[in-house]
């Protein structure tokens, strides 16, 4: 009961956020944050879930990962991206987190050994309420990743899927550095490709 409970709130939220994003209503709070803290965060979150089905799950980091984005909205990418590579990795695979970056690119890879996506899914599967599979071996309602593509857009990076069938799939998020000047006059990773508005 507490867990259909819990997905059914989940689903709200979903709708919720892509409702706001599509109206432009969604309003970014970015602060100066680590994003290879958050992915730590994120695979330590995960582990039990990795655990229940065998899978190991591993996080990397290399070099600067700081910018200037929502915490939680950068959380909640992750959470979805590694998420879904738990849920669709078979029991005994391995899901590995890469967060890296420099003075120009912040990236965070999330590669998994599962089922891999066939090509024509790879065409649509940032569309919302797409699920991934055929049949019965389709999980969720299909807004995780429609959701996450928009975030990443609002905070002007990309969000790209490699896949091949029976070997995996790789989901990295990439963002651009554009230098700003904080009121102390310390440089940070900017919101290149985001509105003024979005950056308050």
């Amino acid at each position: 009961m507490q867990g259909n409970a819990n997905r059914l709130s989940r689903l709200v939220d979903d709708l919720l956020d892509l409702s706001r994003i599509e109206a432009g209503r969604l309003e970014l709070r970015p602060t100066n944050i680590d994003v290879a803290s958050i992915g730590q965060d994120v695979v330590a979150s995960l582990q039990t879930l990795a655990a229940d089905k065998k899978i190991a799950l591993a996080i990397d980091t290399n070099g600067e990962a700081t910018a200037w984005a929502d915490a939680g909205r950068v959380h909640q990418i992750l959470v979805n991206l590694v998420g879904n590579a738990v849920k669709f990795t078979p029991d005994g695979g391995r899901v590995d987190v890469r967060v890296g970056g420099d003075t120009d690119v912040i990236s965070a890879a999330v590669s998994d050994t599962g089922p891999g996506i066939e090509e024509e899914q790879l065409l649509t599967i940032f569309d919302k309420f797409h699920q991934v599979g055929r049949g019965a071996d389709r999980q969720g309602a299909g807004l995780g990743l429609a959701i996450s593509q928009r975030l990443v857009e609002l905070h002007g990076g990309s969000l790209q899927v490699d896949s091949e069938v029976g070997v995996g799939s790789t989901f990295t998020f990439t963002r651009r550095c554009m230098p700003m000047v904080s009121s102390r006059g310390r440089g940070r990773c900017g919101m290149a490709g985001a509105s003024r508005d979005l950056c308050r």
